[in-house]
Formats: C-alpha cells, structure tokens, sequence
C-alpha cells in the first residue's frame, strides 16, 4: 500500500486494490510516471482494481498521456506503412548487400585472375625482351664481322687492282723499251746493210 499525491488534482490518493469509502484510488502513469487519483484519470473501480493487480492486465495513463496517446493511435496507420516500408526496404536492401557481396567476391576473384594473368604476361616479355636483346647481340656482331670482312675484301680488291694496274704499267713500259729497242736495232740493221751494198 503506497500513499500518493494526485498532480492533477492535489488530492490524496492511495495504490491498493481495494480501497476504503472514504479512500481514493491514485497510481502513477505509466508513462510520464506522474500519480494520479481515479477520479482524474476518469477510470471504474473495476478498472482500478484490475491497474492494481500484481500480474495487471490493464495500463493506467493520466489525462495528458491519454490524449498523447489517441493522438498516435490516429497516426498509427501512417506508422504501419512506413513500417512495412522499412521492413521490405530493409529486405531489399539485404538481398542488395548480398547481391553487391557476391558481385564484389566476383570482382576481387576476376581482378586476382587478371593480375596473375597479368605477372605472367610481364614475366614472358621479359623473357622475350632478353632473347631479342641476344638475338639483336648476335645480330649486331654478325653485322661487324660482314663489315669487317666487306671492308678487308674491299681493301683486298683495290690492293690487287692496284697491283694490277702497276703490273700493267710496267709491261706497257716494258713493250715502249722493246719497241724501241727493235726500231733501234731495224735502223741499225738497214744502216749496216746499206754499208754493205755500197
């Protein structure tokens, strides 16, 4: 048993089960927690036993948190859609994040691929990029010994063009000599021969 002051009234009040005649019925609301009398709260005696109870099958509110409350209640509907409209947004939105989850597993598993792929194809350019350079290498020295032996064969060939014409020369001197040495002598010969005539 808890005596009680009513904020409404100002009323003594007291919280049991059954009250006296010349005793009033008063609990604190259930909501804003303020005491109230019967009288203010506007509830049966029957009403009030049942607030009273141990296990209480009925709510006890005060004229205030009643009104709060009819206010919501009109609004409760409004609050049931918007629930169902959370509720299935919160669905969708789970079947989203699983979506954008498999999507992503997809994704990081395709760009793994694509960078092995990827590793594998720089290891292979690599490896291609040094056999073109030994290739380029042998190459590069095949190049120098065809110029080399161009550039000596070349050498070779004017050595003996040159010898050539010097050999050259000296036969053509050698047939001015011997020409010369033959008209010398047929001049001798016809001159000596003359002598002996005459």
């Amino acid at each position: 048993m808890t005596s009680l002051k009513c904020e409404t009234c100002s009323k003594s009040c007291i919280f049991k089960s059954r009250p006296k005649e010349d005793e009033i019925f008063g609990s604190p609301c259930d909501l804003c927690q303020r005491p109230i009398c019967k009288l203010c709260a506007e509830i049966t005696t029957t009403e009030a036993h049942a607030v009273s109870l141990a296990r209480r099958s009925l709510l006890f509110f005060c004229p205030d948190c009643k009104l709060s409350l009819n206010d919501h209640m009109k609004d409760l509907p409004n609050y049931r859609i918007l629930l169902e409209k959370y509720e299935k947004t919160k669905k969708e939105s789970a079947i989203k994040d699983k979506s954008l989850e498999t999507l992503e597993n997809k994704c990081s598993e395709i760009t793994q691929e694509l960078r092995i792929e990827i590793n594998k194809l720089i290891t292979d350019n690599e490896a291609k990029a040094i056999h073109i350079k030994r290739l380029n290498r042998k190459t590069q020295d095949f190049e120098n010994s065809a110029i080399d032996a161009e550039q000596e064969l070349y050498t070779e060939i004017n050595n003996q063009k040159a010898e050539i014409l010097q050999l050259a020369q000296n036969i053509s001197d050698l047939i001015d000599t011997n020409l010369d040495l033959t008209a010398q002598l047929s001049c001798r010969f016809n001159r000596d021969q003359q002598e002996y005539v005459n």
